[in-house]
């Protein structure tokens, strides 16, 4: 029996010549009741088969009564339903179809197909060096190199669980395959992507088994191709059966057609139309019409180096340069953009139109605002990028990217790093760059879980669009992957190694927290998927290594990542953050066990201390356990203080080295957890130097984070609280935000303000800016 075809379609059906070794004897032609007949005539030349595999001969019910259709129509809802009920493993296992989403960057092993063989490498030899295949010759379970098969659907596209494009396709012989196709180009909601009697050439087919079905699956989109009804490679017999042969091959003919599929928004269709009437175009002057024309179909479709390479066959005209710009600024290619945008205003065209020119002043002040202001100088409007991310739905802002003093070099801790080439202080923008990609969260309440559902269709799909960007994401960290060398085009169609890019994905993408509320980005060190919208890739923030005792803070305006130092740094020390955020409870086991998925040993500072001596980090934490314990029921403040610095004083006694080199994460929780029952208690008699005392308290927490800080002076004679200055800034911890805004709220109200002005620092490490302070604080 074809593969995968429900049986009141398969017994209308020619059956295939399988392989004796896959298949058992010929199968007597099915007798249909009396019942049935009234509907048709028992088959007199169709046969079934059997299948070898017990499970799929149990699952597909072959003593079953069966009602054929009365046409030879494909039920396109009977098949779709049988389908959606089939059990069908995804192509490939990616991170986020386990049960938990990774909250952070995930590393999978390498993708394996289903069968687990080893990854599909994407075809790299021109058709005319691939051998012809039919349907009955594919053998399961094997990648056919050096061969291409030639199918026609016979039915229009419908989606699975698995989120292929799926259809059911015939041979030159009529045997009938379900054809999968991954990652494949969108079309607009008036134009399908896969029409029935759509030619398909698919090279070097892989024949896939499931516990239900067998279908070929294309992984890579570069391996198939939709050939034009026109085309010399259709067998002449569906050339015939196709309806346009009855069109009128002329330009003019494909040219109307063009243009109706521009104002009904089907950009491919139109591709298509002008690819034929280039084809009949007899002077140079046409093709110039219609590659200009084309251009523009190309950039409505988001293939801009098609639109750029289309323009540039032509002699220089003002719609031309407009539309050549306009694509170079979708490809963030901003000078080049407004050197084409200086030329095209300077250009005498006697069609020039006044709304082009409009256009074009709006491009120029765009391009100019992304490459001058924020591409060079790091000059945004913050409070305007919070308001677009506020509106739009996904936050994904038209925005330039600023690389401050940073570069990329090789790194001690694993593979290549980000440096920073000149002394920065806390606080300073080191990076703010927009995403390569996004993706959104969607539910799934049938599933109860939340599930990148588009990303890593959507960078593929955006590179094989735009071949010029393959470079920039290929060359991000992919794990033990074995990358290839390829071309960047093969046959004319853009070659993407589609697990190449589900690794890179896997180990770089982020998790993009909306920092609209305060709660939101208090927690965006473990970058809660309740206040998440999605994930993104961003090329230069994927070469940040790990580290617990990190020296940056990013924080997300949209789809704009902001980096900012959290301390003062040399010249040529490389940036880190935490990829898992660290917890004074995590031992050197768990980080082990959490980075395994990196393949890599986190050997900072703070993981150094806890691999000394292990007992000696458990003995801390129960220290922190039994503070906890013991005052709740103290009663005073003074004598919660006076657990609190018997406990920082037996926990100072376990450290080896110094706050500055190793951040007491044990001590600062203890200092928080008494600080928490301190707001808890009313002032009592003897309380009355409770204010220095909590002062003290609190600026000891950050010491213990590695700050230096010098409360030694006083702002007047006459008063009893010390106004402190920061010398060194420490490691960026959870809670520090809320001893900050004490001190600003304590010093405020006995009408000081030099503490507004650290505070102003720390908001912009949490929030990437201090526009919104106001609203913030």
């Amino acid at each position: 029996m074809p593969f995968g075809i429900p049986l009141e379609i398969a017994s209308l059906l020619p059956p295939p010549a399988w392989p004796s070794d896959a298949f058992a004897t010929r199968r007597p032609p099915i007798e249909y009741s009396s019942k049935q007949t009234e509907f048709l005539s028992p088959p007199t030349e169709y046969e079934l088969h059997d299948v070898t595999d017990n499970s799929l001969t149990e699952s597909l019910n072959l003593n079953e009564s069966l009602v054929p259709p009365s046409e030879f129509e494909y039920p396109l809802k009977d098949v779709a339903d049988i389908l959606e009920t089939a059990p069908h493993p995804p192509p490939t296992q990616y991170p986020w179809d386990h049960a938990t989403p990774p909250q952070s960057s995930e590393h999978s092993s390498c993708p394996r197909t289903d069968d687990g063989l080893p990854p599909l490498t994407p075809c790299i030899k021109p058709l005319a060096k691939l051998n012809k295949t039919m349907i009955n010759e594919l053998v399961p379970r094997k990648h056919h190199k050096e061969s291409y098969l030639l199918v026609r659907t016979v039915t229009p596209q419908y989606t699975t669980l698995t989120d292929a494009l799926t259809v059911i396709a015939e041979d030159e012989k009529r045997d009938v395959l379900m054809v999968q196709l991954y990652h494949q180009e969108e079309g607009s909601a008036a134009e399908e992507d896969v029409k029935k009697g759509t030619v398909l050439m698919i090279k070097e087919p892989y024949l896939r088994v499931s516990p239900r079905r067998m279908e070929v699956s294309i992984e890579h989109p570069c391996e198939v191709i939709f050939l034009a009804g026109n085309d010399e490679r259709i067998p002449e017999q569906w050339r015939r059966e196709s309806a346009e042969q009855s069109e009128v091959d002329t330009v003019l003919a494909w040219c109307t057609k063009a243009s109706d599929h521009m104002i009904r928004e089907e950009y491919r269709s139109a591709i298509a139309c002008y690819n034929r009437a280039l084809c009949c175009s007899a002077s140079t002057e046409m093709s110039y019409l219609l590659w200009t024309a084309r251009a523009d179909a190309f950039l409505k479709a988001e293939r801009f180096d098609d639109a750029v390479a289309d323009v540039d066959k032509c002699p220089p005209t003002s719609r031309g340069l407009l539309r050549k710009a306009q694509a170079l600024y979708n490809l963030r290619r901003y000078r080049e953009c407004m050197y084409v945008l200086g030329a095209q205003n300077l250009l005498e065209d006697p069609n020039r139109h006044i709304e082009d020119d409009q256009v074009a002043q709006d491009l120029l002040n765009r391009a100019t605002r992304c490459f001058v202001k924020e591409g060079t100088l790091g000059k945004y409007e913050f409070r305007q990028l919070q308001e677009e991310a506020a509106e739009l739905k996904p936050p994904q802002l038209d925005h330039g990217t600023y690389v401050g003093p940073v570069e990329i070099r090789e790194s001690k801790i694993s593979g290549r790093g980000l440096f920073v080439t000149k002394a920065v202080k806390a606080g300073d923008l080191l990076l703010c760059e927009k995403a390569f990609q996004c993706g959104t969260y969607n539910k799934q309440p049938e599933a109860g879980r939340e599930r990148v559902s588009d990303i890593l269709d959507m960078t593929i799909r955006k590179l094989h669009r735009n071949p010029s960007l393959i470079p920039h994401i290929t060359k991000l960290y992919h794990g033990s992957y074995e990358a290839v060398q390829l071309p960047e085009k093969v046959d004319g169609v853009p070659v993407v190694d589609t697990f190449l890019m589900a690794e890179i994905i896997a180990l770089n993408v982020l998790s993009c927290p909306n920092p609209s509320t305060k709660k939101a980005q208090e927690q965006t060190e473990a970058e809660p998927r309740s206040q998440a919208w999605g994930w993104g890739l961003w090329e230069w923030g994927s070469y940040v290594n790990h580290s617990c005792n990190g020296n940056v803070k990013r924080s997300f305006i949209g789809d704009m990542l902001i980096v900012r130092a959290t301390r003062h740094l040399d010249p040529n020390t490389e940036l880190t953050w935490p990829y898992i955020p660290r917890g004074s409870h995590t031992t050197a086991w768990v980080q082990d066990k959490l980075f395994a998925t990196w393949g890599f040993k986190c050997k900072c500072t703070i993981c150094e201390d806890d691999q000394r001596d292990p007992c000696v980090t458990t003995d801390r934490m129960r220290l922190v356990a039994l503070l906890g314990s013991r005052i709740e029921s103290l009663t005073t403040k003074n004598q919660v203080i006076d657990e609190v610095d018997w406990c920082v004083a037996r926990l100072a006694d376990t450290y080896q080295r110094p706050a500055g080199e190793v951040p007491r994460l044990q001590t600062f929780e203890a200092i928080c957890t008494g600080v928490e029952r301190l707001e808890q208690l009313e002032f009592m008699p003897g309380d009355d130097d409770f204010g220095l005392k909590e002062i003290k308290l609190r600026l000891e927490a950050l010491e213990a984070l590695g700050y230096v800080i010098d409360f030694a002076s006083r702002v007047d004679k006459n008063s009893m609280v010390p106004k402190f200055v920061v010398r060194e800034w420490g490691l960026w911890y959870r809670g520090v935000i809320q001893h900050w805004e004490f001190f600003r709220v304590f010093y405020h109200a006995l009408g000081q303000k030099f503490a507004e002005e650290y505070v102003r620092k720390v908001y912009r490490m949490v929030y990437g800016e201090d526009e919104t302070i106001d609203e913030l604080l």
